[in-house]
């Protein structure tokens, strides 16, 4: 019989509020015409059924290449996004009917990969449109999923 002080596998710990965090290298370290990645993460303490948003860039400096989901969003879920929008690349993503949203936990959400065509200037950079109109999470009931947002230069 199993003794009553057997460990139970450890869940991931369940983050304290929600949060999408946005992340990107620091431009000015890469030559032009290289590539790079814009990645979106979340962090839920709560289901988030469905989300969607615009990530803003400025033509002049960047050109979106290819987008793909993170391994937060399930495979069987919608996921859609567009490059061909002008300065911008929309996204949405919900589950299909009958099947549970993303679950409390953290991960990558999606990932945009970028070309940078010209220098920038030292305070670029490419971002979340933070309206409620266009940034949204939702709640299997689809009520407003409130949430912070950060964003991350990385120094690499």
């Amino acid at each position: 019989p199993p003794s009553s002080q057997q460990q139970l596998p450890t869940e991931p710990s369940i983050p304290s509020r929600n949060c999408l965090t946005a992340r990107m290298p620091a431009l000015s370290r890469l030559e032009v015409g290289s590539e790079f990645e814009f990645v979106l993460k979340g962090e839920f303490r709560e289901e988030v059924f469905q989300g969607s948003g615009r990530i803003l860039y400025d033509r002049e400096f960047v050109e979106p290449v290819r987008v793909s989901r993170g391994e937060m969003i399930p495979g069987d879920a919608v996921f859609m996004a567009k490059l061909d929008a002008d300065g911008f690349v929309p996204f949405a993503f919900t589950p299909l009917p009958g099947n549970c949203g993303l679950p409390a936990g953290r991960g990558e959400l999606l990932k945009v990969r970028f070309r940078l065509l010209n220098a920038p200037p030292p305070s670029f950079r490419i971002r979340l449109l933070n309206t409620p109109e266009y940034l949204q999470l939702r709640s299997h009931s689809g009520g407003r999923v409130s949430f912070d947002l950060a964003m991350e230069v990385l120094s690499e």
